[in-house]
């Protein structure tokens, strides 16, 4: 899809992510789903605009949900 998640054009999508109380689902690395795929945009360092853009919003629920599990997960390249 070539969404660049370190794009800084893309905060105002995130703010209504959470405004909304959506969840988002994103992926990092390499995407072999596809016959060809643009993976540069893919790169984890680029995920580091999203968690910036909700970390105070993850603080503040975890908080409140004390037994809130979450799973990340790195498969390497």
């Amino acid at each position: 899809m070539s969404i660049d998640s370190s794009d800084t054009a893309i905060i105002d999508f995130y703010k209504k992510v959470v405004e909304l109380g959506l969840s988002l689902l994103t992926h990092a690395g390499m995407e072999k789903s596809f016959s060809s795929a643009h993976d540069e945009p893919t790169e984890a360092e680029k995920l580091i605009l999203l968690l910036a853009s909700v970390w105070q919003l993850l603080l503040n629920i975890s908080q409140q949900l004390v037994n809130l599990k979450a799973k990340i997960s790195f498969n390497g390249y």
